[in-house]
């Protein structure tokens, strides 16, 4: 296991504790790797390595499947500024049932960068690729996580993105669910299922 990549990535975070309402997120976020490490390791690959950051584009991991290179890239996205900025003053704020345009928008986006990262680093283009995604939704008690996550759903089944698997972290919340998709693989956090390869 290479985690010194990861310890690297991690530690100029250590001490970067943010004041705006995100408090320890940038290290959390590198962190989340490791979710994504152990999604390699239950679905079978071998040799399961971080990527060290070099000059170009990367994922964050890589390692084998059957004679197959894997490639993953694990992202997060967080709360809205907004909600960043209700949280750090207190004020009110009221959280909708369903996402906005914008988020959707964020989500595609970050699924692209995604892809460009692993298409970059895969020359030959013969490698599966994973986005694994974390998502922080404003709604921080998961009241309307299950809405999300099918809104999510009928959006990709929609604007479908060739070439890579989806993968969603369901994070345990205060108002937890576990939740299933039609157009990408949910692990939900605390039920690790049993994963069958592509």
């Amino acid at each position: 296991m290479s985690w010194g990549a990861l310890k690297s990535e991690a530690r100029p975070y250590l001490t970067l504790h943010d004041t705006n309402g995100r408090g320890w997120q940038q290290l959390i976020d590198v962190l989340n790797q490791a979710r994504a490490y152990n999604y390699l390791t239950d679905l079978g690959c071998s040799d399961v390595r971080f990527v060290p950051r070099g000059g170009k584009e990367t994922p964050d991991l890589e390692g084998a499947l059957d004679m197959l290179k894997v490639l993953c890239e694990a992202k997060t996205i967080n709360i809205s500024e907004d909600e960043a900025n209700r949280r750090n003053t207190g004020r009110s704020g009221c959280i909708s049932d369903s996402l906005n345009e914008q988020f959707l928008n964020k989500l595609m986006s970050t699924l692209g960068k995604a892809k460009s990262q692993m298409e970059t680093y895969d020359i030959g283009g013969n490698a599966r690729r994973i986005a694994f995604l974390i998502i922080n939704f404003d709604d921080s008690f998961a009241e309307y996580k299950v809405n999300y996550y099918r809104q999510i759903d009928q959006h990709l089944a929609l604007d479908t993105l060739e070439g890579i698997d989806i993968v969603f972290y369901n994070q345990r919340t205060a108002l937890h669910s576990d939740v299933s998709m039609q157009s990408a693989l949910v692990v939900n956090e605390g039920n690790w299922p049993d994963i069958e390869s592509k």
